[in-house]
């Protein structure tokens, strides 16, 4: 009895094995799946923000172009306002136009 125990054990135990390493295989198979996921986005992503045609690349660009705006449009700003001060008679030195200046901004 002991030996035909023994067969029935050795010939279950063949196909618990197998049903083991088959869903290790499984297992490590979504895993990569997912990985491999992840690299795509994070390489779609790297390729829309160096790409000029990309959704990330124009939007940087437009927001450089705006922030390059502003400091051009701020610059004027600051030129004129220096221009108005040099021609104040009572500002004769560049501490006295550069004060006026800061008086003026902060208006």
């Amino acid at each position: 009895m002991d030996e035909i125990n023994g067969i029935r054990f050795y010939h279950w135990s063949k196909y618990v094995l197998f049903a083991l390493c088959l869903a290790v295989v499984v297992l490590f198979s979504i895993a990569m799946m997912q990985i491999l996921v992840s690299v795509q986005t994070t390489s779609d992503r790297l390729l829309s923000c160096t790409d000029p045609k990309g959704a990330c690349y124009q939007s940087g660009d437009r927001r450089s172009g705006a922030a390059i705006k502003t400091i051009n449009d701020y610059q004027k700003t600051i030129v004129i306002t220096a221009a108005y001060c040099a021609k104040q008679k009572e500002n004769v030195t560049t501490n006295q136009i550069e004060a006026c200046v800061n008086k003026e901004l902060k208006k």
